[in-house]
């Protein structure tokens, strides 16, 4: 798929949903509950509150970290796709650059988001709907909890006494794991867009040609260059792509079932991506025949394990 049929594909789906969402508050909080702290003479009730404000926390992260990844995406790829039309070879790499160190970024946490979300929905809805049903039993997120800070607040520069979470990594480890994941040539790719955004030798060269041991200025080989770089890496560029924006999609359906005011497309939009119907139907037949008492609380902690 190329890069203008992926925009034609993704900004229509992913656009309205940054519109919609558009003024959407957080409270974020979080917290590292002491659950040993709640002795017999605590009400039990003050667990389940901490319970859920804890898990709030955790899904407000994650609907934001989805929408900014979308934001990101959206205007990444308007930035690559415009400057592909208008013929500007600077512009195309500066934008798909940009677009890819934002997947790479996002998919730090994006690659598990979604199973995370999907393993701890049926914990989700009792713990903030039906607390009593799960009794004073706790679930700790540690690991994504880590990784939804580091994806809003990772930096370059960071204070002695800022949390690890904090510290960005280095772009070659968040590109790793694209391509542990499958995405092929990403090093090449980013290789290849950095010399041209940066002051190198290819950022001179582009403007260049070579005729019978002369150069010759030539200001016009955008085009050439440009389509160049989209067919040799139109695998990358494709599955860098859906990888992360479908991740993001499939985790906001997901969240939305938890809390409806919550933007993400419609089932319909959504029926061919992944397997996420099975895993809303799966989650909605659970809340739809949900009746008090009778919840196996084993299978949903053995769920989360």
């Amino acid at each position: 798929m190329k890069i203008d049929e992926l925009t034609n594909v993704y900004l229509p789906l992913v656009n309205p949903l940054i519109a919609a969402a558009n003024g959407t508050t957080y409270q974020a909080l979080f917290l590292e509950p002491n659950v040993a702290g709640f002795g017999p003479d605590r009400p039990i009730e003050c667990l389940y509150d901490v319970r859920s404000v804890y898990l709030w926390g955790i899904l407000e992260r994650s609907h934001l970290t989805c929408m900014t990844y979308l934001a990101r995406a959206s205007q990444w790829l308007t930035a690559a796709s415009i400057a592909m039309r208008e013929d500007s070879l600077l512009g195309f790499a500066s934008g798909l650059r940009g677009h890819l160190e934002s997947a790479a970024d996002a998919f730090d946490v994006l690659q598990y988001l979604p199973n995370t979300l999907t393993k701890s929905m049926r914990y989700a809805f009792l713990a903030l709907e039906h607390p009593a049903d799960l009794g004073p039993d706790f679930v700790n997120f540690g690991p994504l909890e880590d990784a939804l800070i580091h994806y809003a607040y990772a930096r370059g520069k960071t204070a002695p006494h800022d949390p690890p979470e904090h510290k960005k990594k280095s772009s070659r480890t968040y590109n790793e794991q694209l391509t542990k994941f499958g995405v092929p040539r990403v090093h090449e790719l980013y290789g290849t867009l950095c010399e041209l955004v940066h002051p190198a030798a290819p950022s001179v060269l582009c403007f260049l040609d070579e005729e019978r041991g002369s150069l010759v200025f030539s200001a016009n080989r955008d085009r050439e260059l440009i389509a160049e770089i989209a067919s040799e890496y139109e695998d990358t560029i494709q599955q860098m792509t859906q990888y992360t924006l479908n991740s993001a999609l499939i985790s906001l359906s997901l969240l939305q079932r938890l809390n409806r005011s919550w933007v993400a497309a419609t089932d319909e939009q959504m029926k061919g991506v992944g397997n996420v119907a099975v895993r809303l139907a799966a989650f909605d037949k659970f809340a739809g025949n949900y009746q008090a008492g009778q919840v196996d609380r084993m299978e949903i902690f053995r769920e989360l394990s």
